[in-house]
């Protein structure tokens, strides 16, 4: 795994693009994954994320251009995580606050 580029959200939260595609090329092409750190709103069932504490959370896109453009919509803050609720894990999505 790679780092591409990183970067902070205007609320602070860590966000970057990683290449996973040398690892798992059938999985994963150049760049389509955007990692971000938020704090959770939310206690997992498990108790293994607990409310207030960063998790990591990835939004997965088809190419790199797709991630690159919400890795910079996401930070100039004029689109958030849950703006991209399609790309995000659900149990993710409901740690961020969405319904």
């Amino acid at each position: 795994m790679k780092v591409v580029i990183k970067d902070k959200m205007p609320d602070g939260t860590d966000i970057q693009i990683e290449d996973w595609s040398e690892n798992y090329p059938n999985v994963h092409k150049f760049g389509d994954l955007v990692v971000a750190y938020p704090i959770s709103k939310y206690i997992t069932l498990d108790e293994h994320i607990r409310q207030g504490e960063r998790f990591r959370c990835e939004l997965n896109f088809k190419t790199h251009e797709q991630a690159l453009e919400a890795f910079e919509n996401l930070k100039n803050g004029t689109k958030t995580l849950l703006d991209y609720d399609l790309y995000i894990n659900i149990k993710h999505y409901k740690l961020l606050g969405g319904e």
